[in-house]
């Protein structure tokens, strides 16, 4: 038979013109290994200026050098990747190495050094992975189907397979499979197919329109990747995901060839700009409606397909306008295509300088500004531009329109608003609200956070919002990132940002020398300044925060710090503080970014905690605080294993609600170490402490996990790009639904250990349980005798007559003699001053004060209670003193209990702000805000308990209604006299008139209903039977 007539041949002959072609294949194969190379590269240096300057001159370099015409450079050049590829699983970690110590001590020279390095090996990948496609590539350019066949391999890897497959072992494949192509393909066969399908320019294409464009696109990539960064997390997905819809749509740019012209283009890139709130409903629809990860990302991947769509068009565009100047102007082809990409970069680096500047909408409009100025040169170059020598009425019509299009960017600046993005698309809460029926509009008026500046920075939208009155969170590009309490003697710091510098540094026998990576609010830094250490050194890639610490919005709690001669602060990304230090720490503190986060990928991987545990000293401890909310017990199990592998002994530590504190050091010895109780209680540990409401006995009572009691869960993978799916993993859980919260605590409750069981033997136990009955009492206290808090006289009375205590101390000329413990003695002290100031009417301040006196050191059943007592002889003192008596009402609402139901401290407060004309209107105003919240929580709380009687419930919902009422007029009163955003007030006032004031007259007019109905005669209810 007749090779031609063979069934197979002719099978494969009907099947060719529907298969793609070697070029697509091979490119969407590079697409795997470029998934790998890049993801290498970050997770290991971070979104680093050095790693991109070198990625940029490595371009630059690859593009420039010519293809040798050998017929066996394909086949080398796809013997090398592979080499390298499959073989950087055992030589990166050396590499890594040498220019780690390169750089240590972050001078230039050692940067310009390991930049050079970077390029060196990313030119070498470049021209491997350019020189291995056919030739047909290099004699026509850049083809249409290389940009789709890059992005295919882009999407499938990066977005799909990377989530469930190491990137290393797909890459490795991918160049198994291209090496076999290479080995098969006919050159003749190569050189036979190269054509050179893109038609003459008519005059219409210039070096100099070329080369303004591609700066045009420069300035536009990097508005638009912020403008996408506040509609979702910048994970890896949402990289990955604008690589590949950039290359799709440059590929169809390329496809189209001269259809494809800059009008449309300026025209659908305002739309993109303008329709932001659209955007916003989009990503709000598939965050809370679409529960299946699949549908979901891909959703998702569409929307960021049209965003980025203008910019993949342009790229097209200059792409086919290289090759038509090219062909044209044969003596200097080779420089064109090099000197746009300089161009792009140069506009890519002035956007990154000129976005905090002015911002994404204006950066838009310069760029749809030279979009039109080079459409209309090119229209009076050929003599297009008269409306007469349109073709037909409806291209006339399209002009018309998409002018119309470019003019709508004017509107960019009112439609762009990343604070609606932040309210709605980065909390559950906002999720589930919308679900229910809440307006989009409505939102933003969900919780008390009030907005205290916004400002673009060069690393992301920074948004400072105030909460509970005197908290200020930060959230970059929407996501928190820090909390911090302005004022500790009022509102409460959060309890996780505390504790993971308390507990370190207690642990430690003597920290003297302490890093700080990442400072979120600056709350770890306020910490550590607390314990006797020698220098703190700082490390956050954050410069605008570090400038509001000092000058701005976090000066009032955070400048004596900043200011402190122990603290050297640096600007340094964390992969670049962990490879530049020259000293080794006694305690290094890690507040990495959210775990989702692509940028912060390089904080959750093994080579990153293999640096960390090489700069801990002989008896060092590191730490990193955890945020497992949003996800399932693998990736958690798989920090775990990671933490542990490295350092050598890893202990976690339940610090806050759907928060874990690793803790990690070479030796269990080094972290549960001798003398913990006794540094533990140290003054300095009990003031920070009680910054959160709390003993110090209940450190010792945290809940801790090691590596054997995750036991259950069955991948425990380490968080490396050669063995696990890390970043890419990541995001895929966080994006499932399910009940994560609780599969999490289901594990953990398994085998629970408490810290203080490893010291059961320590003769201080006996005085840590004690204290820890002490807050037991003080909960029972606050849960049970809502409005009653003088019941904990009771108990502290208790406590002093049925069990004493007493310390045996020599005395001189007198010998041994037992006399009363130094804590019941200060409590019978604290009593005594007590009752001298409640005997006198009016009270006097200088007795109140002495009675505040006792508010240090912390008492776990008396220092809460003193600011109510303290509170209520304020009402009887003369001169009155209304802003302390305020102050004691807000710290004992603030720091209340959980199931505390208690809401007439609420009122007297907000009684208090009221009438108070002295007072800050914007303090006023935030805590009239944040108490309402607190009331509504307290009500709800109420409801299906019955030990309040009917009387008083009518009394407290009375006296709840009128004087939410009065708040909420306040509030409207403030925000129309003061510069505070009017719309959010009205929005705030409307959500708490439904939440609070209408759930409360419905509660009322059922109590009164009840109280009004007669009982039913007992003849008469006889009869009804």
């Amino acid at each position: 038979m007749d090779a031609s007539t063979h069934p197979l041949h002719r099978f494969y002959a009907r099947i060719t013109p529907v298969l793609p072609d070697r070029q697509f294949v091979v490119t969407a194969l590079l697409g795997f290994v470029g998934v790998f190379w890049i993801h290498l590269f970050v997770t290991t240096w971070g979104f680093s200026s050095s790693l991109g300057c070198a990625v940029g001159l490595s371009a630059l370099i690859a593009i420039s050098l010519p293809r040798p015409q050998q017929a066996l450079v394909p086949q080398l050049a796809t013997a090398i990747l592979l080499l390298l590829t499959v073989t950087s699983s055992f030589w990166w970690a050396g590499w890594e190495k040498v220019l780690s110590e390169a750089m240590a001590g972050q001078s230039t020279g050692s940067l310009l050094t390991v930049t050079f390095c970077h390029s060196l090996l990313i030119i070498l990948l470049m021209i491997c992975g350019s020189w291995s496609l056919n030739s047909s590539l290099h004699k026509s350019g850049i083809s249409a189907n290389a940009c789709l066949g890059w992005a295919c391999g882009i999407a499938i890897s990066g977005l799909m397979l990377s989530a469930i497959w190491p990137t290393y072992w797909t890459a490795s494949f991918a160049c198994l499979i291209i090496v076999g192509l290479s080995m098969i393909s006919s050159p003749s066969a190569e050189t036979t197919t190269a054509k050179n399908t893109f038609r003459g320019s008519r005059g219409r294409d210039s070096w100099k329109s070329a080369l303004l464009l591609s700066m045009a696109l420069g300035l536009l990539l990097p508005a638009l990747y912020r403008f996408l960064c506040q509609l979702q997390p910048e994970t890896a997905f949402l990289f990955y995901a604008i690589i590949a819809a950039f290359s799709c749509s440059c590929g169809l740019a390329l496809w189209a060839e001269r259809r494809v012209r800059l009008l449309p283009i300026a025209g659908l890139l305002s739309l993109v700009i303008v329709a932001f709130p659209l955007w916003v409903r989009g990503y709000l629809a598939v965050s809370a409606l679409v529960s299946t990860v699949s549908i979901a990302l891909l959703l998702r991947a569409c929307m960021i397909f049209l965003i980025v769509l203008p910019a993949g068009l342009l790229a097209g565009h200059l792409l086919a306008m290289s090759h038509r100047i090219s062909s044209r102007k044969n003596g200097y082809a080779q420089f064109y295509l090099p000197a746009m990409l300089l161009c792009g970069l140069v506009g890519v680096t002035f956007s990154q300088a000129l976005i905090p500047l002015i911002g994404v909408p204006f950066t838009a409009m310069i760029v749809t500004g030279i979009l039109l100025a080079v459409a209309l040169s090119r229209y009076q170059a050929s003599r297009q531009i008269t409306w007469t020598y349109s073709r037909s009425r409806s291209q006339r019509v399209g002009a018309g329109l998409m002018y119309a299009a470019c003019l709508s960017m004017l509107l960019a600046p009112l439609t762009y608003s990343p604070l609606l993005a932040s309210r709605a698309l980065f909390s559950t809460y906002a999720f589930q609200s919308w679900r229910s029926g809440t307006q989009l509009s409505e939102l933003p008026g969900l919780d008390d956070g009030r907005l205290l500046k916004l400002t673009e920075t060069s690393n992301g939208t920074l948004s400072f919002w105030k909460h509970q009155g005197e908290h200020v969170q930060i959230r970059s590009n929407g996501i928190p990132q820090g909390r911090i309490s302005l004022n500790a003697q009022i509102v409460p710091q959060p309890t996780g940002a505390l504790l993971g510098a308390v507990l370190p540094l207690s642990m430690h026998k003597a920290p003297r020398e302490v890093l700080l990576i990442g400072l979120e609010s600056g709350l770890g830094l306020q910490t550590t300044l607390e314990f006797p250490v020698m220098n703190v050194h700082c490390c956050d890639e954050r410069a605008d925060v570090w400038e509001e610490m000092q000058t701005g919005v976090l000066a009032h709690a955070m400048q004596p710090a900043t200011a402190d001669t122990r603290v050297h602060y640096r600007t340094l990304s964390p992969a670049m503080a962990v490879r530049s230090q020259l000293q080794t720490y006694d305690v290094i503190v890690e507040s990495p970014r959210h775990s989702a986060s692509y940028p912060g990928a390089s904080q959750y991987n093994e080579a990153h905690y293999r640096h960390l545990a090489e700069l801990l000293c002989e008896e060092g401890i590191y730490c990193q605080r955890f945020i497992f909310s949003d996800y399932g017990p693998s990736v958690l199990t798989s920090l775990a294993a990671t933490i542990q592998n490295s350092f050598g002994y890893m202990t976690a530590f339940d610090t806050a609600p759907g928060e874990i504190l690793f803790v990690a050091a070479r030796r269990s010895e080094d972290i549960l170490s001798e003398g913990l109780i006794e540094r533990i209680s140290t003054p300095q540990v009990q003031r920070a402490l009680s910054h959160v409401g709390w003993d110090w006995s209940v450190a010792m009572n945290l809940a801790r996990f090691e590596l054997e009691d995750l036991q259950s869960v069955t991948d425990k993978a380490k968080a490396s790009v050669f063995t696990g799916t890390e970043a890419f993993g990541r995001c895929v859980e966080m994006m499932r639904w399910g009940n994560k919260w609780n599969e999490v605590r289901d594990l953990l409750a398994q085998n629970p250990k408490r810290l203080l069981s490893h010291y059961a033997d320590e003769k201080e136990t006996d005085d840590i349980l004690r204290r820890l009955s002490d807050v037991a009492a003080r909960e029972q206290v606050l849960e049970k005798h809502p409005d009653e808090f003088w019941v904990y006289r009771k108990s502290v009375k208790k406590r002093l007559l049925d069990n004493p205590r007493s310390v045996i101390e020599p005395v001189k000329g007198e010998g041994i003699q037992q006399k009363m413990h130094p804590e019941d003695k200060r409590r019978l002290n604290y009593f005594e001053t007590l009752g001298e100031a409640t005997q006198q009417n009016p009270c006097q301040l200088s007795d109140l004060l002495k009675v505040e006196e006792f508010k240090q050191p912390f008492d776990p059943l008396i220092s809460h209670f003193l600011h109510a007592e303290i509170a209520k002889l304020y009402q009887r003192c003369e001169p009155p003193e209304p802003e302390r008596e305020l102050e004691h009402w807000l710290y004992a609402v603030y720091y209340g209990g959980r199931q505390e139901r208690s809401v007439r401290g609420i009122h007297r407060a907000l009684e208090l702000l009221n009438e108070n004309q002295k007072l800050d209107p914007q303090v006023k105003y935030d805590h009239a805000n944040a108490l309402m919240e607190i009331l509504r929580v307290r009500w709800q709380m109420r409801q299906g308990h019955k030990d309040i009687s009917q009387p008083v419930l009518l009394i407290d919902l009375k006296d709840s209604l009128e004087l939410s009422q009065q708040s909420l007029t306040m509030m409207q009163q403030i925000a129309e006299e003061n510069d505070l955003n009017k719309a959010e007030t009205a929005t705030r006032v409307k959500h708490l008139e439904r939440v609070l004031l209408r759930t409360l007259r419905s509660y009322r007019t059922e109590m009164l209903a009840k109280a009004s109905s007669l009982p039913i005669p007992p003849v008469q209810q006889n009869n009804n039977e």
